[in-house]
This record gives C-alpha cells, structure tokens and sequence, in this order.
C-alpha cells in the first residue's frame, strides 16, 4: 500500500484490521452513547447497548484467545455478535427483571421488562452496536496518528490521541447521564413493574467490596512499571469484574427464590 505523502490522509487505516489493544481504548460503560440516537424504528434498545460493549467483555471474562479479533471489521459481525447474541439471551431471560428490582422506585416502575423483545432484529442490532465500538476505537487508537499524525503529538507528556480516548469517554459517560435523566423524568410509569428487591444493600455492599478487592487483584496483571493509563485500566477491569460476580449470584438467587415461592404458594405473583 502506498503510504500518505504530505497533505495526505490515508483513511484506508479505518478500514484495516485493528487488533485491540488493551489499555488503549476508551471506557467501556462510554460506549452506548453512540448507539442512543439509533434506539428507535425496528432496532432493538438492549441489543444496541449489548452490541456497542460486546467487542469489551472478552477483558473482562479474562478470554485471551478472542480480544484482537472483537476489534477487527470482521469480527463486528463475526464473534461480536455471537458473543452480544449470548449477553443478550442472558439478559432478557435472566438478568432484566432482578436486576430492575434493584433500582431505586423511580426508574424501576418505568422500566419495561415485560416488553417483548424482537429476536428476529437482535443480530442486526448488535452487529450495528459492535461497529460503532469498533469505529470509535479506531478513531482514538495508537493507530490513528497514521491517519492525522497531529495526534502523535504530546501535550504534557501524554499523547493527544490518548487525550482523545479519555475525553471521549468522560463526553460519553456524561450523555448517558444526561440521557437517563431526561428519560427518567419523561418515560410513563409501566403497568405492571418489577417488585423491589429485598435485602438491597447487602448486595449493594457485596459489589463495592468484590469491586474493591477485584481492583487490588488486578495488581498482580500489571507490568512493573505501569504507567497510569494502564493502572486505571486493570483497575477498572478488576472492579467491573467483581461487582459483575456478585450481580450474577444475585440474579441467580432471585430467581430460585421466586422459583421456590411459586412451589410453595402457587398463587404467588412472579414480579
């Protein structure tokens, strides 16, 4: 391939093969800010949300053999999907209705987790989530200096493509809070919404305390002399790793519990 001459901007570099590379992509909770103007029409919410963190959840199940291929144009419609497509079933049939009984009133009554979900526009709903986490990667990855080489520059000692990544992340997570706002004052009570938790704080604790103890573990992965990008990143991997542990065990508490409720009163409503 002939290489950029001067006044030139390569932009087939968008459209190569990136391997990921760890503790060089944006947050992954920022992620779904980019598919929040896409929820709408025949696509579904959930699956555009699972599909834009799909490319990141090998980081953080600790599954080595597939983290370069979830950031690869191929693997966008490839392994993420399969990947979204297994978060995705977990999700509705396991995970939305105990986790929903976990918010505070206001939102939990208006979440719609008896809804029916539309399988049939899952896939291209998380094959379209999974391009634009790989798209954005792309445009704050080490790489694309090859593109603007501007961004190689450095501004106090850290490169400005890195001030790219953690900006963008900070603006996303800061449009997802804005999003939940205006949805949580705006969206109509739901009919029939999930019955609070009980025992909610011991599993609040739980999760601040693996989340803790998953950051001080994370540690023993760093190299011996990390720079503060990559601590933050195994930090954050650690911590999103423990409180996901205690939330699955809690989602499969809550549903034995509701399962022994129903074989011993029948009549018991499943909410």
């Amino acid at each position: 391939m002939r290489p950029a001459t001067t006044g030139e901007v390569d932009a087939s570099y968008l459209l190569r093969d990136q391997p990921s590379q760890r503790k060089q992509v944006p947050f992954t909770l920022s992620h779904p800010a980019a598919v929040l103007p896409l929820a709408r029409g025949p696509l579904v919410p959930s699956a555009l949300v699972i599909g834009s963190l799909a490319p990141d959840i090998p980081y953080y199940l600790y599954i080595s053999g597939v983290r370069d291929m979830t950031h690869r144009p191929l693997g966008v419609v490839t392994v993420d999907v399969a990947i979204g497509l297994i978060v995705f079933a977990v999700w509705h049939l396991l995970g939305k209705r105990p986790l929903a009984a976990l918010a505070p009133a206001r939102l939990r009554e208006r979440l719609p987790v008896s809804a029916p979900v539309s399988w049939a526009w899952a896939v291209p709903s998380l094959a379209i989530g999974a391009a634009t986490h790989v798209l954005w990667d792309a445009l704050t990855h080490s790489g694309v200096a090859e593109v603007l080489p501007g961004l190689a520059e450095s501004v106090g000692g850290i490169t400005l493509y890195l001030w790219l990544q953690v900006g963008s992340g900070a603006v996303g997570l800061v449009v997802i809070a804005l999003w939940l706002a205006r949805w949580a004052r705006t969206a109509p009570p739901v009919p029939l919404p999930v019955e609070p938790a009980r025992g909610r704080m011991p599993v609040f604790a739980a999760a601040g305390g693996l989340s803790m103890a998953g950051c001080l573990l994370s540690a023993l992965l760093l190299p011996v002399d990390p720079t503060l990008h990559s601590l933050l990143f195994y930090a954050i991997v650690g911590a999103m790793t423990g409180a996901s542990v205690v939330l699955a065990a809690y989602c499969g508490w809550w549903h034995a519990a509701r399962l022994l409720a129903r074989r011993t009163n029948p009549a018991s409503t499943d909410r």
